[in-house]
């Protein structure tokens, strides 16, 4: 076996100012983006860098005035999605929010093209773009309880009003049609990509609930790979799959982490120190991965 891997895999070291919090490759697989973790937010301004995938050389730069956390590229390739998160960048105060904004750049030049105002996000994901059409749009958590939408060029399109609390999270379906937001004011809700209406409000654990939960309750939402169905993830409540078109909901057991194989025929559930793998179709349990500690992460 090791052997095989080292016949097959090229080995280099990808030179940073500092530690590494994340590494995430383009969509092509020949590039790779680094972030500092928040740990080091106040030892920077610290850059993510882009760097060739085959060779290890650096291809770019991506410098700000403070510490670059989190970095995806985009569906295209193109594009790349920073913030700059001290790890409770929902506490920032107004005045330092412009900070912590969310901006985009050019990958292949390093450029900044666009700040998103108002917007902020601890950490980037692919959720942010849509997936579909020739335009480019980014949705983000904002400010006033709020999701917002944005163009390339960091202009203001569409904003998500009605929850009552601090969005978390926002994130697009696979389709580009729909829009889901977590929020602290313990719902989950669906909106219309391009009109911003809400389709549904996921609240029905409500009245599970004691009078005096406050915080997140919710700690992510996954589409699945049709898009008419969601998966929610809760500490606290466990791994719901709602049914959208219906409004139904089906509880699939604890969970921290939730993520589908690329096929999307497998649903990996984390919880504790074991990942269940599902079959998507009928949710029965094709195997269960082991840990000897907690399973901090599954990935997509």
């Amino acid at each position: 076996m090791l052997a095989a891997y080292q016949a097959n895999h090229q080995r280099f070291y990808l030179q940073n100012e500092s530690d590494v919090g994340e590494a995430r490759y383009s969509p092509d697989g020949k590039r790779i983006v680094t972030a500092a973790p928040s740990s080091r937010y106040l030892a920077g301004p610290l850059p993510a860098r882009i760097f060739d995938a085959l060779t290890g050389q650096p291809r770019a730069e991506l410098r700000s005035a403070t510490t670059i956390t989190s970095a995806v590229f985009d569906p295209t390739g193109r594009r790349v999605l920073t913030t700059s998160s001290p790890g409770g960048a929902f506490s920032v105060p107004q005045e330092k929010l412009a900070e912590v904004s969310p901006r985009l750049w050019d990958a292949d030049r390093g450029v900044e093209i666009a700040s998103l105002a108002g917007g902020f996000l601890l950490q980037t994901d692919s959720s942010s773009f849509c997936p579909t059409g020739s335009t480019t749009k980014v949705v983000t958590p904002a400010i006033a309880n709020t999701a917002r939408v944005y163009n390339a060029a960091g202009e203001l399109m569409l904003t998500l009003d009605g929850h009552t609390d601090r969005v978390t999270y926002a994130g697009y379906s696979p389709d580009g049609a729909k829009i889901v937001t977590i929020s602290d004011d313990h719902t989950v809700r669906i909106w219309n990509a391009e009109s911003g209406a809400e389709l549904l409000k996921l609240d029905s654990w409500k009245n599970r609930l004691p009078d005096e939960t406050a915080g997140q309750l919710v700690q992510s939402a996954l589409f699945s790979p049709d898009s008419n169905h969601l998966l929610t993830c809760s500490v606290q409540l466990g791994v719901e799959l709602w049914d959208l078109n219906r409004d139904e909901s089906t509880a699939l057991g604890c969970g921290h982490q939730i993520a589908f194989s690329p096929d999307g025929e497998q649903l990996a559930i984390a919880w504790d120190d074991t990942i269940r793998v599902l079959d998507w179709h009928n949710r029965t349990l094709r195997c269960q991965l082991i840990h000897d500690q907690w399973a901090v992460l599954v990935l997509q």
